[in-house]
């Protein structure tokens, strides 16, 4: 039978937004909630394990009756609330995405995930979420873009950016001696 490890602690303490790191955690949670069967009330212990000592006083500064304490989702209802987490506003995820551009030290393929990870919140279907982060990545490649068919995919602009970024590299490593 295969081991499964708990999920890392989920770190409360320090300053800046918890919003991502929480997000994950709870992922994580979720994972190995499906991965090991240990739901309901068999979750529990696993999540209280799961967090630092400021996630411990936390936990325990929240009103939940007795059963609610043995409900993970009622935990992490309370989290939630406490880090004033929120369903996304999908309109300023549109915006965010409209104003995303390729940072000097991110590849391709990076700038590539923050627009996925960013289009989850714009409620777009799969044909328009293409479209969109196909927009951001002309940015970069506008001369050579524009002068493609209207059918060129996202997979053969992704290949050829890898190329492009690929050769700045070897001309970086290798640069011409005069």
């Amino acid at each position: 039978m295969a081991q499964h490890r708990a999920p890392p602690p989920m770190t409360f303490s320090g300053k800046g937004d918890k919003t991502e790191t929480y997000t994950l955690w709870k992922q994580r949670m979720n994972i190995y909630s499906s991965t090991t069967g240990k739901t309901g009330e068999k979750l529990v212990p696993y999540i209280l394990e799961a967090l630092d000592d400021d996630g411990l006083k936390i936990f325990n500064t929240f009103d939940l009756t007795q059963d609610k304490r043995k409900n993970p989702d009622a935990i992490f209802q309370k989290f939630e609330e406490r880090l004033k987490i929120s369903k996304p506003n999908f309109r300023a995820a549109r915006l965010g995405l409209h104003f995303y551009y390729q940072r000097k030290d991110e590849t391709l393929d990076e700038f590539y995930t923050r627009c996925k990870e960013n289009s989850a919140h714009c409620e777009i279907n799969a044909d328009e979420e293409k479209e969109r982060i196909l927009e951001q990545i002309i940015t970069d490649f506008q001369k050579w873009l524009l002068s493609q068919k209207a059918d060129i995919t996202i997979d053969a602009i992704l290949e050829t950016g890898r190329q492009y970024e690929t050769t700045l590299l070897n001309i970086q490593r290798y640069p011409c001696q005069e």
